[in-house]
């Protein structure tokens, strides 16, 4: 192989880098209102939770592979937990640190042979470094023979996911 194709090969390799160079703005970023917008569950929202209005601050990792997002409103710290998130491209997935948001109803002791899970997830798209959305996802789903009956005693349709997003936008 020629001496070119060499120093060529390590810059075309780079450039097909999935991960690839973005990077948000650190510091302070305003959460906006969260509206619900795929209620395939059925879920109720709680109108105080629509405020918005929060603010958190975000700060890259050493390596540049994700961020942590802590709120600092004095109304909120210490009630919301810290995210740690993590980068690909202008995607990210979040998880709560110190915090397992799985739910489990567990209706066999009540005679009905069924296990709903509600697992709760987090994340969003960048549409530029001071702009983009945050998700919280709410999957629900049943283990057991008798989840039609389970399903009628919560009045959900299981298997099913809402989704609630909040516009994110650097100060």
């Amino acid at each position: 192989m020629s001496a070119m194709k060499l120093l060529v090969l390590p810059l075309v390799l780079t450039a097909c880098d999935s991960k690839g160079d973005f990077a948000p703005q650190e510091g302070s970023w305003t959460l906006g209102d969260t509206p619900i917008i795929d209620n395939g569950c059925g879920l109720e929202q709680d109108p105080e939770d629509n405020e918005g209005g929060g603010t958190a601050t975000l700060t890259m990792n050493g390596d540049g592979s994700g961020f942590t997002i802590e709120p600092d409103d004095e109304d909120t710290a210490g009630e919301t937990p810290v995210f740690d998130c993590e980068l690909d491209g202008k995607d990210y997935t979040c998880e709560m640190v110190g915090e397992d948001l799985t739910d489990i109803w567990d209706l066999t002791s009540e005679g009905v042979d069924a296990v709903i899970n509600m697992a709760v997830s987090f994340g969003g798209t960048f549409s530029s470094e001071t702009s983009g959305i945050f998700y919280t996802a709410y999957e629900v789903t049943c283990d057991g023979t008798e989840c039609d009956i389970a399903a009628s005693a919560v009045d959900m349709d299981i298997p099913c996911t809402t989704t609630a997003t909040n516009d994110i936008s650097a100060d």
